[in-house]
């Protein structure tokens, strides 16, 4: 059983119809992909002017002179004597502390502790 194959007449207006909806159809998504672009470069300068005026704002409010006025005006705070003053290093991320090194024993302990247990149920 063969079918008769379209006429000429039938396949080339259809193969142009279906070249043109995906001519349309690739264009829309070209648009729609500039636009959203557009959208997140906006949106990516406003974030980057927001975290520039937070940068400055914040080095405004970390200054020390500032502090000190608040400090001494409205807490009613006073200057330490130099015999009050030591060095504190400020913490750091990077650096172990004691909570890190009990974590580390904690888990150390719970691994011996799951060995030795699937150790005795052989």
């Amino acid at each position: 059983m063969l079918r008769n194959p379209l006429p000429v007449f039938v396949k080339v207006p259809l193969l142009i119809g279906v070249l043109l909806t995906l001519w349309v159809w690739q264009r829309i998504t070209v648009v729609k992909t500039i636009h959203a672009n557009d959208k997140l470069k906006t949106e990516v300068a406003y974030r980057q002017e927001m975290s520039r005026k937070l940068s400055g704002e914040i080095a405004k409010l970390k200054q020390r002179s500032r502090i000190a006025v608040i400090a001494t005006e409205h807490l009613g705070l006073v200057p330490s004597r130099p015999a009050q003053r030591q060095y504190i290093p400020e913490y750091r991320q990077d650096e172990p502390t004691d909570n890190d090194d009990n974590w580390n024993r904690l888990n150390n302990s719970l691994r011996r502790l799951s060995a030795v247990t699937a150790a005795d149920s052989r």
